[in-house]
């Protein structure tokens, strides 16, 4: 960690400490300030869950740090590392890139989370229209990649990663309804001509056509901006 230091000589460490629980694994936690901004690295090495450590959400996004990768939250603003013996998540007030920055230089290299974990892409489009029958994918979307795509029973799962910071994330599922709703802050909305709903709190836009129940989900782009990919919705 001496390396992280040689960042900025402003930088000085606010808190180390470890972290035990009676179930959970041991996890160490150190952080930096410089009176404007700080960051902070836990660790563990004994991670035992089939996802990211450091509850990065559900929208990841593959980033090169080093010689290896490492994975970027929706924001920006937590950054994870699946290492070899070594699971860590930096976070802090700085813009990405620094946070970037400074993961490669803890000299821990990131390899690919396993094809069982929660954040893994391991499908493919047929996977996808063979899960689900109708499938509708957004067209003329300007900026994305191509998508990440998971695939469960009866669900697809695409991840589309935009410019700086934009990402969303497309769920559909073979459902004829809607599960009730998380929170009580949440409006309705007209999307393909049909009744949707919009949570606000968690950026989710949802509705059901015809046989699948579908969202978007994204707390870096705006309602309209979901409302208008959700038009652009199209059978592939």
């Amino acid at each position: 960690l001496r390396s992280i230091l040689g960042l900025n000589r402003q930088w000085r460490m606010t808190l180390v400490g470890t972290i035990t629980t009676g179930s959970g694994p041991s996890v160490s936690v150190a952080s930096w300030s410089d009176g404007r901004a700080w960051f902070k690295i836990r660790w563990t090495s004994n991670w035992q869950a089939t996802r990211l450590f450091g509850e990065l959400g559900t929208l990841v996004r593959e980033v090169s740090v080093g010689s290896g990768v490492a994975y970027s939250n929706e924001r920006g603003d937590r950054i994870g590392v699946h290492g070899n013996d070594i699971d860590l998540v930096l976070l802090g007030s700085l813009p990405t890139e620094i946070l970037l920055e400074i993961a490669g230089s803890l000299g821990v290299t990131g390899r690919l989370v396993p094809n069982t974990w929660a954040e893994a892409a391991t499908s493919t489009l047929s996977d996808a229209h063979a899960a689900v029958a109708g499938l509708l994918l957004p067209v003329e979307l300007e900026g994305f990649g191509s998508p990440a795509i998971r695939v469960e029973p009866g669900i697809a799962i695409f991840a589309y990663a935009g410019p700086g910071n934009r990402a969303f994330l497309l769920t559909e599922a073979v459902d004829e309804r809607l599960s009730p709703p998380l929170e009580a802050n949440v409006r309705g909305v007209i999307v393909r001509g049909t009744d949707g709903r919009y949570s606000p709190d968690r950026g989710l836009l949802e509705w059901v056509e015809g046989n699948l129940a579908i969202s978007l989900t994204s707390t870096t782009m705006s309602l309209d901006e979901l409302v208008a990919i959700g038009e652009s919705l199209r059978e592939q």
